[in-house]
């Protein structure tokens, strides 16, 4: 079942850095690569973010508004604690996390090459 993200509770963060990972996809880079790599950045353990990764199904290179936004709020919720689930996403009226991806808000194109 696709997420849904109701976009009246999307934070202008996200569009923020939906704005950013658009300008970094390149034809060496889908949207899904950058934004693997923007959320390296959170430095949550592997595990969790394999978990944000199952949980999201993304079949291919495509990754969409609805996709990207439920990701970024998987992380969020990852780093408050919280057990992941699609059912964090029922309740939306009370507002989608904070994320954190380190200190610079701008991802640079090497960050695309580095693993840690």
């Amino acid at each position: 079942m696709p997420i849904r993200v109701l976009l009246g509770s999307v934070p202008a963060q996200y569009r923020e850095v939906e704005a950013e990972i658009n300008s970094l996809v390149s034809p060496e880079f889908s949207r899904k690569d950058v934004l693997r790599s923007f959320i390296k950045k959170s430095k949550l353990r592997d595990e969790k973010l394999n978990q944000i990764w199952e949980l999201l199904q993304l079949a291919d290179d495509h990754v969409s508004s609805d996709q990207l936004f439920a990701a970024l709020a998987l992380v969020g919720w990852a780093q408050q604690g919280r057990d992941l689930s699609l059912e964090l996403f029922d309740n939306q009226a009370s507002g989608l996390p904070t994320v954190y991806l380190g200190t610079s808000s701008h991802l640079r194109y090497c960050d695309l090459f580095r693993t840690d």
